[in-house]
């Protein structure tokens, strides 16, 4: 599927398109239905341009374009954005390098100035320079250590050998360290020219006041008289099956399979998605029902198509066990040969067609999907209409072309398998016996925002009418969670939400996947350390046979034996997969140590020993305990009629007899009363440690001024990532956190770093909370971080899936269910005062928890 990362709201307009004297596109759309606005400066030039001495200078250009102009200083220009309340970050790719902005549609002046000074001014400072080149380094090692990244990359590189989409994008250590200022000075003056840049914005501005300052912004921008060569090579046919076995010190196996297949501008790319969309985008997908839920060979299981401008590959991926690599290959071969002799069925083909367009719709929801949008179209087809083309040529496909087109790619000559496993993996699988397995011989906002009623059995339904995309959100809340398990039941909350969707005493799990993606519709489960439950999304004209699916799922699950192994299975998985995430290890070890024996000290997954102990009857006993009418809030949002949905969930539910509900007192945790170290060892190219204090309840009205400091020391413009990142390159990543629960929260500091600098990032953050304890924030830091918060707040808000989680959870937690709407003005009215207090109350360099992962 074309991948484009977007969210679009409403807007049937046809965006102007018009360029500047300089050559310098320029793409407009009014959208004044949130006070947001999104601006995008795609550039196009990307790894793939880059020649062999070149490797990785897009990707280290896109990180010095936020190093000063000659306008703005280092940290300046986020700065700047984060100020006026909103988001900027970038991103390269093979063939594009975008830089973007969110931010409040009152504030569009500086987000104008900041992309036009960087494209146009940036000054490349060799001391700058030097410390990024640092920082990308610390970003490659921390790809290294992430399993996904590590298989996604093998792929392209065993896939390609001639095309640079063979090479990794972000580059090599090697490579990002011999590139000189200027080489990557001149790439620059290359590229990022105006007739090879595309400036789009929407959202809520006037077309014909924009347009002047655009111009005016982009004025002394001049194209050069050379014209633009780009020379890439192309891909050699590929002539044999090719395999690449990697170890690591991971728990998992990662799989991934990729075929080549043309890029977007040929026809073949409608029945490619397709393809994809069939066998293994769902639940209800051919390798999922056959490899998941038949066979339970797999962790997980998917499959897409990447149709870049140059030739792409159409990728299935795994996570499984070492031991069924074989087995799960040789049915994915099966699979394959299945789509090159035999139709896929009428309801297959209108299933993969209705979720593919579904998406189109579902992504019509924020102002930068929009913009990304036609970005994207642009840069890549040159075409904004294509969305159109691209949806007819989706109808067009026929279960004939199919076949066609599955015995034209699915060639074995034409994959190239690639396996990621655990020390040892080489020994039990070989290469040859692999590329034997596909051998050829063989046989193949409104005046009142949301309204609140009561249903006859006591469930809580809030209801908001929002006409804007033909769509609606659910959510269905329970109180539960962490905070009502004991060591021996731990997880089970996880393990009873990813139950709910797997039968009801009238469907099937594979029944329900089947309804759910027919319709392109979604529901998923989540729970958390106080609450569990679903979340939904669906097309209006599917709201009766939604309702009715997710009536059944609360009312009648029934918790089927074998869905329950393969939960349990999946859940295992899981938890060793974490094992391999550094990050999530480190907070693993954090949050146990902070809580001690508080039930939030244990993990949401559970651990191997209790996932095993728990029965099915232990499941029955918790849904019947915890999903009764007083402890449920219905939420929906979007394009619906408040009276019919009412009267519909009064019918649906009104056999779900009222209960109360009595929930064991929990006491809150007990805060640290000495510095606590905790630290372990792994076979990983990064130190990982934590550093971080007990932090605030939900209902504490401190949290607000919590946002602010937050808001002070996160981002590229706090004073974490200038001090600790720019300044001292310590780390590629760094973050300042804070959560709140029912129960204590928990606030710290998160680094990764190499680890000869372990004791350097340790007492960097040491120090950085000295000066928050002792100097507080500034009056400028506190009305930048204010603008900051409010403005991502109102970005935040624009799907419908955020507005039905706010008034979800703030009810179910107690807070009133419209309590958010009153975030701006809370955030308004906090004071250096107010921050410096909290600063004191909560951080105390004498009492706090350390977590460290580091190298062996």
């Amino acid at each position: 599927i074309i991948l484009i990362p977007v969210k679009p709201t409403i807007s049937s307009s046809i965006p102007e398109k018009y360029s500047l004297p300089n050559g310098l596109k320029v793409i407009l759309l009014e959208n004044h239905s949130s006070p947001v606005v999104a601006m995008q400066a795609w550039v196009k030039v990307g790894a793939a341009d880059e020649k062999k001495d070149e490797h990785g200078v897009s990707h280290l250009i896109e990180h010095m374009l936020f190093k000063g102009t000659k306008t703005k200083g280092v940290g300046q220009i986020a700065k700047m954005v984060e100020g006026g309340g909103g988001d900027i970050n970038a991103y390269t790719s093979h063939d594009t390098t975008v830089f973007h902005v969110v931010i409040a549609s009152r504030e569009f002046d500086v987000g104008l100035d900041v992309l036009s000074d960087m494209v146009q001014n940036s000054i490349f400072d060799p001391i700058e320079l030097k410390r990024e080149k640092k920082v990308v380094i610390e970003e490659i090692r921390m790809g290294e250590d992430e399993p996904k990244k590590v298989l996604f990359h093998q792929i392209f590189s065993t896939a390609y050998h001639v095309h640079p989409y063979g090479r990794p994008v972000i580059g090599t250590k090697e490579s990002v360290q011999n590139l000189s200022r200027e080489k990557v000075f001149g790439y620059y003056k290359k590229w990022y020219r105006p007739d090879n840049i595309i400036f789009v914005a929407v959202g809520d501005f006037n077309s014909d006041i924009v347009k002047q300052k655009i111009e005016k912004a982009f004025s002394s921008f001049k194209a050069p008289s050379t014209p633009i060569i780009r020379n890439r090579p192309s891909e050699p046919k590929q002539e044999k099956t090719r395999v690449k076995i990697i170890e690591k010190e991971i728990s998992e196996t990662h799989l991934g399979i990729a075929f080549h297949i043309p890029g977007i501008f040929n026809k073949d790319s409608f029945a490619l998605d397709i393809i994809a969309t069939i066998l293994g985008d769902g639940r209800s997908s051919r390798l999922y029902n056959i490899l998941k839920n038949q066979a339970s060979l797999v962790h997980t299981v998917d499959s897409f198509a990447i149709t870049p401008k140059d030739p792409g590959l159409l990728i299935i991926r795994c996570r499984l066990d070492s031991k069924d690599v074989k087995e799960t290959l040789l049915k994915i071969k099966e699979e394959l040969n299945k789509l090159k002799k035999v139709k896929v069925t009428p309801s297959e083909l209108k299933k993969a067609k209705v979720k593919i367009k579904s998406d189109f719709i579902y992504e019509k929801e924020t102002m930068q999907g929009l913009a990304n949008k036609f970005g994207y179209f642009e840069t890549t087809v040159g075409d904004l209409s294509f969305e159109e083309k691209y949806l007819k040529g989706i109808e067009d496909v026929t279960a004939e072309k199919i076949i066609k087109i599955a015995e034209k790619y699915f060639r074995w000559n034409n994959m190239s398998l690639v396996i990621l496993g655990p020390k040892g993996i080489k020994k039990s699988l070989n290469k040859d016996e692999l590329i034997s397995l596909f051998s050829e011989k063989k046989k193949e906002k409104e005046s009142i925002y949301a309204k609140k009623f009561t249903l006859d059995n006591g469930i809580r339904l809030i209801i908001r009418e929002n006409h804007t995309v033909p769509m609606f959100a659910m959510n269905i809340a329970f109180l539960g969670g962490l905070r009502f398990e004991t060591e021996k039941n731990n997880g089970i909350t996880r393990f009873l939400s990813l139950m709910l969707t797997r039968g009801t005493k009238n469907r099937t799990a594979k029944q329900l996947a089947e309804e759910i993606e027919s319709m392109g519709g979604n529901i998923t489960s989540y729970s958390g350390r106080d609450s569990f439950g679903i979340e939904a999304k669906f097309l209006k004209q599917d709201l009766d046979h939604a309702l009715d699916i997710v009536s059944d799922i609360v009312l009648h699950s029934n918790f089927p034996k074998n869905e329950v192994e393969k939960v349990r299975k999946d859940l295992k998985g899981a938890i060793k997969q974490q094992k391999d995430n550094m990050v999530l290890s480190t907070f693993k070890i954090f949050t146990k140590n902070l809580y001690a024996n508080h039930p939030y000290g244990m993990p949401v997954l559970g651990t191997l020993s209790s996932i095993n102990n728990i029965k099915r009857e232990d499941l029955i006993k918790f849904y019947k305990k915890f999903i009764v009418p007083s402890n449920m809030v219905i939420t929906i949002v979007g394009d619906i009629n408040e009276s019919e949905v009412r009267d519909e969930l009064n019918k649906r539910f009104k056999s779900m007899k009222a209960k109360c509900i009595k929930f064991p007192k929990i006491p809150s945790p007990i805060p640290p009363s000495k510095i606590k170290l905790a630290q372990r060892t792994a076979q990983k190219e990064q130190a990982h440690f934590i550093l971080g204090f007990m932090g605030l309840d939900i209902k504490d009205n401190d949290k607000y001024a919590l946002d602010i400091i937050s808001a002070v020391m996160s981002g590229q413009g706090g004073r974490l990532f200038k001090e600790l990142r720019d300044k001292q390159s310590l780390a590629y990543s760094v973050a300042f956190f804070s959560r709140e629960y029912i129960n204590n929260g928990f606030i710290g500091i998160y680094m990764g770093t190499k680890r000869e600098n372990l004791d350097l990032a340790v007492e960097g953050v040491k120090n950085e909370l000295k000066k928050l304890i002792q100097k507080g924030i500034t009056k400028e830091e506190l009305k930048r971080a204010k603008r900051y918060l409010i403005g991502s707040y109102e970005i935040g808000l624009q799907s419908f899936k955020a507005q039905a989680s706010y008034l979800t959870f703030d009810e179910i937690f107690g807070l009133g269910f419209l309590n958010f709407l009153s975030y701006p003005e809370k955030i308004k009215s906090v004071t250096v005062d107010d921050t410096n207090r909290v600063i004191k109350r909560l951080i105390n360099l004498n009492k706090y928890v350390l977590a460290i992962i580091k190298p062996e």
